[in-house]
Formats: structure tokens, C-alpha cells, sequence
């Protein structure tokens, strides 16, 4: 075989790799998307960092139906994370806000006597189905009296999102860390948040 026709042939197959790559591959990225898992099928679409399914709303620059885009009001629930029972006398008040850029930021109304945190921010993506997200958001801390770095906080999630879109209800964990990184005692939430949106 001539050197020049098996070039082009060589060149065909990488050719026909790259496409079946792109077309099955593991990653797809674009402006507001990062999909990391395989597409569960030919016609599922990217869209912050989770697939939807056909037919399912996802246009560039408009919000899909039931997104989680937006400000919301969140009660946030401690609870036991041996026995899942709520510490209702503990619960607190949050402000979440997802950007369409699937980063997001939380403020808490949880300081303690010692510490302080900052406001958080983080990430969220959607899973399979579409009304089903996961999350997760960072704080740094500071030490009250001294004002000295007092590590981090690293909180996270699954959320669902409710049929009609203005509410939703979650499962959460937390754990500090403390100056040095080391892992401190864990948490266990539960949070409900409603909508915050202009009045019709």
C-alpha cells in the first residue's frame, strides 16, 4: 500500500474516532453546561451540569421550566444524623441563590458564640429526572474574639424541586474543618425553601 493512501486512510479512522467520541463521550461542555456522565440517550440535553430528557425545555438563554434559578427563602432543620429525628428548636433561616451558571450562594443566620462565617458559595447540578439537584457550598471562619482564620465549612446535598417550581425540600450534611484541615464532628439537615419573586 501506497504511504499517501494509507495516510489518508490513518487519518480517516482518527477522524471517525473523534466524532464517535463526541457524539458518546463522557464530557460535554458549552456555555452554562458541564456534563461529566455518559448521555443516557441520543436525544438527552446538557444542561447545568445534568442531562435532560427529550422534549424537555432547555433553550439557550431561558431558564428551563422548574429550574432551581433564583432567590429562595430556606428554613434549614437540624437533625440527628444516627436517628434522621429534627431538632426543631435548632432551626435557622438561609437565603440560597443558584445562578444559571450553576455556581451558587448561600447566607445563614447561624453564627455561634465563638465563630463566624462568611457567606458561602458553591456549586448545583441537576440529575436524572428533572426535578432532582444536588449541591454543595463552602464558609470560611474566623474566630470571634481574635479574628484569626478558623478553617472551613463544607455543607451539601440532594434537593427536590417541586412540581410547580416554587418550592423544594432537601437532605443536607456538614462538617468543619478546622486551621490545620482537619475534619471536625459532622451534621445532618433537613431544609424546605419557597420562591422569592416579584408579586403578581
Amino acid at each position: 500500500m501506497k504511504p499517501k493512501i494509507q495516510t489518508t486512510i490513518t487519518y480517516s479512522i482518527i477522524a471517525i474516532a473523534i466524532a464517535l467520541a463526541i457524539s458518546h463521550g463522557t464530557v460535554i461542555s458549552g456555555q452554562n453546561e458541564s456534563c461529566t456522565t455518559l448521555r443516557p440517550g441520543p436525544d438527552w440535553t446538557c444542561r447545568n451540569g445534568g442531562w435532560l430528557p427529550p422534549g424537555y425545555p432547555a433553550q439557550d438563554g431561558q431558564a428551563p421550566e422548574r429550574s432551581l434559578e433564583g432567590v429562595w427563602l430556606v428554613t434549614v432543620t437540624p437533625r440527628n444524623c444516627a436517628t434522621g429525628d429534627p431538632v426543631p428548636m435548632a432551626a435557622f433561616e438561609a437565603l440560597f441563590t443558584f445562578h444559571n451558571d450553576s455556581t451558587m450562594l448561600v447566607s445563614l443566620r447561624n453564627n455561634s458564640l465563638t465563630l463566624e462565617r462568611t457567606a458561602a458559595h458553591g456549586l448545583w447540578r441537576r440529575d436524572l429526572g428533572s426535578n432532582n439537584f444536588r449541591f454543595k457550598f463552602i464558609h470560611i471562619r474566623r474566630n470571634v474574639s481574635t479574628g484569626a482564620f478558623a478553617g472551613n465549612q463544607e455543607s451539601g446535598g440532594t434537593l427536590v424541586l417541586s412540581d410547580s417550581g416554587d418550592e423544594f425540600t432537601s437532605d443536607g450534611s456538614t462538617r468543619g474543618f478546622d486551621a490545620n484541615g482537619n475534619p471536625g464532628t459532622g451534621g445532618c439537615s433537613t431544609s424546605a425553601g419557597t420562591r422569592f419573586q416579584f408579586e403578581s
